[in-house]
Protein backbone atom coordinates (compact mmCIF):
# COMPACT_ATOMS: atom_id res chain seq x y z
CA UNK A 1 0.00 0.00 0.00
CA UNK A 2 1.67 3.21 -1.09
CA UNK A 3 1.48 6.52 0.77
CA UNK A 4 -1.29 8.01 -1.41
CA UNK A 5 -3.52 4.98 -0.98
CA UNK A 6 -3.01 4.90 2.78
CA UNK A 7 -3.90 8.59 3.17
CA UNK A 8 -6.89 8.09 0.89
CA UNK A 9 -8.05 5.05 2.88
CA UNK A 10 -7.66 6.89 6.19
CA UNK A 11 -9.77 9.76 4.83
CA UNK A 12 -12.31 7.17 3.63
CA UNK A 13 -12.52 5.57 7.11
CA UNK A 14 -12.69 8.93 8.90
CA UNK A 15 -15.46 10.10 6.57
CA UNK A 16 -17.41 6.89 7.17
CA UNK A 17 -17.11 7.25 10.93
CA UNK A 18 -18.17 10.88 10.96
CA UNK A 19 -21.12 10.23 8.65
CA UNK A 20 -22.10 7.22 10.74
CA UNK A 21 -22.36 9.35 13.86
CA UNK A 22 -24.06 12.16 11.94
CA UNK A 23 -26.62 9.69 10.59
CA UNK A 24 -27.74 8.86 14.13
CA UNK A 25 -28.51 12.49 14.85
CA UNK A 26 -30.18 13.16 11.49
CA UNK A 27 -32.35 10.05 11.82
CA UNK A 28 -33.48 11.03 15.31
CA UNK A 29 -34.33 14.59 14.32
CA UNK A 30 -36.40 13.37 11.37
CA UNK A 31 -38.02 10.64 13.46
CA UNK A 32 -39.04 12.95 16.28
CA UNK A 33 -40.33 15.47 13.73
CA UNK A 34 -42.52 12.86 12.00
CA UNK A 35 -43.50 10.61 14.91
CA UNK A 36 -46.70 12.46 15.77
CA UNK A 37 -47.88 12.65 12.16
CA UNK A 38 -47.01 9.40 10.36
CA UNK A 39 -47.25 5.68 10.85
CA UNK A 40 -43.89 3.99 10.31
CA UNK A 41 -42.13 7.25 11.16
CA UNK A 42 -39.01 5.37 12.30
CA UNK A 43 -38.63 3.53 8.98
CA UNK A 44 -39.37 6.67 6.97
CA UNK A 45 -36.82 8.63 9.01
CA UNK A 46 -34.23 5.92 8.45
CA UNK A 47 -34.86 5.86 4.70
CA UNK A 48 -34.72 9.66 4.41
CA UNK A 49 -31.50 9.72 6.44
CA UNK A 50 -29.95 7.10 4.19
CA UNK A 51 -30.94 9.04 1.04
CA UNK A 52 -29.49 12.30 2.36
CA UNK A 53 -26.26 10.66 3.49
CA UNK A 54 -25.69 8.77 0.24
CA UNK A 55 -25.74 12.10 -1.60
CA UNK A 56 -23.50 13.83 0.94
CA UNK A 57 -21.12 10.86 1.03
CA UNK A 58 -20.84 10.81 -2.77
CA UNK A 59 -19.93 14.51 -2.85
CA UNK A 60 -17.39 14.17 -0.03
CA UNK A 61 -15.73 11.18 -1.65
CA UNK A 62 -15.69 12.90 -5.04
CA UNK A 63 -14.22 16.19 -3.77
CA UNK A 64 -12.04 15.26 -0.79
CA UNK A 65 -11.19 11.57 -0.80
CA UNK A 66 -10.72 10.44 -4.39
CA UNK A 67 -10.56 13.98 -5.84
CA UNK A 68 -11.98 12.99 -9.21
CA UNK A 69 -15.30 12.55 -10.95
CA UNK A 70 -17.39 9.46 -10.35
CA UNK A 71 -20.76 8.14 -11.40
CA UNK A 72 -23.57 8.42 -8.86
CA UNK A 73 -25.44 5.35 -10.08
CA UNK A 74 -22.26 3.30 -9.62
CA UNK A 75 -21.94 4.74 -6.11
CA UNK A 76 -25.48 3.60 -5.29
CA UNK A 77 -24.81 0.12 -6.73
CA UNK A 78 -21.59 -0.21 -4.73
CA UNK A 79 -23.37 0.87 -1.54
CA UNK A 80 -26.06 -1.74 -2.07
CA UNK A 81 -23.41 -4.43 -2.61
CA UNK A 82 -21.55 -3.47 0.56
CA UNK A 83 -24.83 -3.24 2.49
CA UNK A 84 -25.63 -6.83 1.50
CA UNK A 85 -22.09 -7.99 2.32
CA UNK A 86 -22.05 -6.33 5.75
CA UNK A 87 -25.58 -7.53 6.56
CA UNK A 88 -24.79 -11.15 5.71
CA UNK A 89 -21.44 -11.00 7.49
CA UNK A 90 -23.08 -9.45 10.57
CA UNK A 91 -25.53 -12.33 10.76
CA UNK A 92 -22.73 -14.87 10.29
CA UNK A 93 -20.61 -13.27 13.00
CA UNK A 94 -23.59 -13.15 15.36
CA UNK A 95 -24.17 -16.85 14.68
CA UNK A 96 -20.52 -17.57 15.55
CA UNK A 97 -20.86 -15.63 18.82
CA UNK A 98 -24.06 -17.56 19.62
CA UNK A 99 -22.32 -20.87 18.87
CA UNK A 100 -19.56 -20.03 21.37
CA UNK A 101 -22.23 -18.92 23.85
CA UNK A 102 -21.52 -15.18 23.76
CA UNK A 103 -24.76 -13.90 22.20
CA UNK A 104 -24.80 -10.61 24.15
CA UNK A 105 -21.23 -9.85 23.09
CA UNK A 106 -22.11 -10.76 19.51
CA UNK A 107 -25.13 -8.48 19.52
CA UNK A 108 -22.83 -5.63 20.48
CA UNK A 109 -19.90 -6.48 18.20
CA UNK A 110 -21.09 -8.40 15.14
CA UNK A 111 -22.20 -5.37 13.15
CA UNK A 112 -19.18 -3.30 14.17
CA UNK A 113 -16.79 -6.09 13.14
CA UNK A 114 -18.65 -6.65 9.86
CA UNK A 115 -18.55 -2.93 9.07
CA UNK A 116 -14.83 -2.79 9.81
CA UNK A 117 -14.16 -5.86 7.68
CA UNK A 118 -16.30 -4.40 4.90
CA UNK A 119 -14.58 -1.01 4.94
CA UNK A 120 -11.58 -2.02 2.83
CA UNK A 121 -13.61 -3.86 0.15
CA UNK A 122 -15.92 -0.82 0.11
CA UNK A 123 -12.94 1.46 -0.40
CA UNK A 124 -11.58 -0.70 -3.22
CA UNK A 125 -14.95 -0.84 -4.97
CA UNK A 126 -15.39 2.92 -4.72
CA UNK A 127 -11.83 3.53 -5.93
CA UNK A 128 -11.91 1.12 -8.88
CA UNK A 129 -15.59 1.07 -9.88
CA UNK A 130 -17.04 4.46 -8.94
CA UNK A 131 -14.12 6.89 -8.98
CA UNK A 132 -11.76 5.17 -11.41
CA UNK A 133 -10.07 7.61 -13.75
CA UNK A 134 -12.02 6.07 -16.64
CA UNK A 135 -15.35 5.89 -14.72
CA UNK A 136 -16.80 8.98 -16.39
Amino acid sequence: MNHLISIEFLKFILNGGILGVLSIFIQRVIYFSLDQYLAFAYAIASALTYCVLVGINFLIQKKFIFEREGLFYKFVISNICILIFVSVLSELLLYIFVMIQHRALGEGLAFILAALIGSYPSYLIKKTFVFASDAT
